[in-house]
């Protein structure tokens, strides 16, 4: 009875190792899973297609021309099924160039059964002819229950060629991004500042500082469907 028990420790113990790890593959294959086919175009277009422009790959890069409409452009068709088990929020970076300076976002088109809706995910403004790499961090959350299909393409006005390389969208790491944000605060918001004191005893002067302006504009995102029913 003892051999007995023993052996069904044992086999409970294996069937536990055996389900821990069939959780963690599964885990690992989601959360690494690249949403965008061929985002650095190393096999030239393939998976991406083109509407209304010229679109070659070129030193490594995406390069779109001859677009005559403010959507014109490269496009790519998301796998739904693969997209709707994303519960958490997204991560989309890529690499940017432009004839011109202009204003630009990546949107995503969601076609439901009896209904279709356009979600912006990042809109920044091209410096031109400079490589700009960016990223954003955003969330789907219902824009894609029940999608029959999904196109993501940068928009921009008509007329303005642009190139783009090293396309990324993958559910985002919440320790990476607030790293990468802490070294943007660091860069963009702060800067030493040096106070000369005059005088004597000015080991134990009290300096208090107040800010009264600030060139950083504070907003945030909102849902774009609740605002339109209001």
């Amino acid at each position: 009875k003892l051999i007995l028990l023993d052996s069904l420790l044992q086999e409970i113990k294996m069937k536990e190792k055996f389900a821990s790890l069939l959780v963690l593959i599964t885990l690992h294959t989601c959360s690494g899973q690249m949403l965008i086919e061929n985002g650095d175009f190393e096999n030239g277009l393939q998976a991406w297609e083109t509407n209304a422009c010229q679109a070659s790959v070129e030193e490594g890069a995406a390069h779109v021309t001859d677009r005559i409409e403010k959507h014109s452009g490269i496009f790519q068709m998301l796998n739904t099924t693969l997209l709707s088990q994303m519960d958490t929020a997204l991560r989309l970076s890529f690499s940017v160039k432009t004839t011109s300076e202009v204003s630009m976002t990546w949107q995503m088109e969601i076609n439901q059964k009896y209904n279709s809706k356009k979600y912006t995910m990042a809109t920044w403004t091209s410096k031109g002819e400079i490589w700009q790499n960016l990223w954003f961090t955003f969330s789907l959350s219902e824009f894609i229950q029940d999608a029959v299909s999904a196109k993501i393409y940068p928009d921009l006005e008509n007329g303005v060629d642009y190139w783009l390389d090293d396309i990324v969208l993958k559910p985002a790491d919440d320790q990476t991004w607030k790293e990468e944000a802490n070294k943007r605060i660091d860069k963009l918001r702060k800067r030493d500042v040096q106070i000369v004191l005059e005088g004597d005893g000015t080991e134990d002067v009290l300096i208090e500082l107040v800010q009264k302006t600030h060139s950083f504009p504070f907003g945030t995102m909102i849902v774009a469907d609740q605002l339109n029913d209001c």
